[in-house]
Order: C-alpha cells, then structure tokens, then sequence
C-alpha cells in the first residue's frame, strides 16, 4: 500500500479518522524478512479498522497474482 499511496496512484480523501489511524500503524521487521504490522488501540477505543481497510483494499488492488478465497470448513 506505501509504495502505491508513494507514487501518486492513489489520493486519499481528507478524512481525520482515517489518517489518524493510519499514522498509528507500526511495522516491525521479523527473523527471516517478513514485517509484524499492528493497529494500536486508540484512547477512544479504535482499533485501526478504517486503516486495515484501506489497506487491505489498495493490496487486492495491485496484486497481479489472482487471489482465491477458499472455505474452511470446520472440524467437528
């Protein structure tokens, strides 16, 4: 999502909601190159959905590589 916001092929309405949680968001490198990325709870009780939104949508956007859903189903 950052090199896509990065290179001007998406703007963000001005929304302060949406940008306070995604200045929230933090990043953390992890052994073996992957990143721990989390939505810190806001002192209002937010817990960064309108972020992971955002980003999850800007991802399926520009992901080349045909995404499935499957179902899981349940263990009984």
């Amino acid at each position: 999502a950052r090199t896509v916001i990065h290179e001007g092929k998406w703007r963000m309405p001005i929304d302060p909601r949406a940008l306070k949680q995604l200045k929230a968001v933090k990043s953390k490198p992890q052994p073996g190159g992957g990143l721990s990325i989390t939505s810190p709870k806001s002192s209002t009780g937010e817990h960064g959905d309108i972020a992971s939104s955002i980003v999850g949508a800007l991802w399926l956007s520009t992901n080349t590589v045909p995404y499935e859903f499957t179902r899981v189903r349940s263990q009984r």
